[in-house]
């Protein structure tokens, strides 16, 4: 999809409406060619692309593996039952702590 920018506006081309003049009057232009487009003062808009920090693909892996194992809902049930079933609350606390590590390992590669 072509994208352009004007006045901290932007539009794919197929929604950019100019206005032009035929015979003293004026009329809306629906799907301007490129040259009109920027003629009317618009530009190519290139969306800038963030690649993702080593933290944040780290906690992204730790909620993937997790999610092997136990769903959110999952989760949010034994963090509320920890005092009543402990055995499960620390089988789970283990996992994370293993999907912690692998997913550092994944990640910086190498062991904290």
């Amino acid at each position: 999809m072509e994208l352009y920018i004007k006045d901290g506006i932007i539009k794919s081309r197929k929604t950019i409406v100019l206005k032009e003049e035929i015979d003293g009057e004026m009329y809306d232009v629906f799907n301007p060619s490129e040259d009109m487009i920027l003629a009317a003062g618009w530009m190519p808009y290139e969306p800038e692309v963030v690649e993702p920090s080593a933290e944040e693909l780290y906690k992204e892996r730790i909620i993937v593996l997790i999610r092997q194992r136990y769903s959110t809902d999952d989760e949010i049930a034994l963090l509320r039952q920890r005092d009543s079933k402990p055995e499960e609350f620390n089988e789970y606390n283990d996992f994370v702590e293993s999907c912690k590590q692998t997913a550092y390992n994944e990640v910086y590669g190498g062991v904290e």
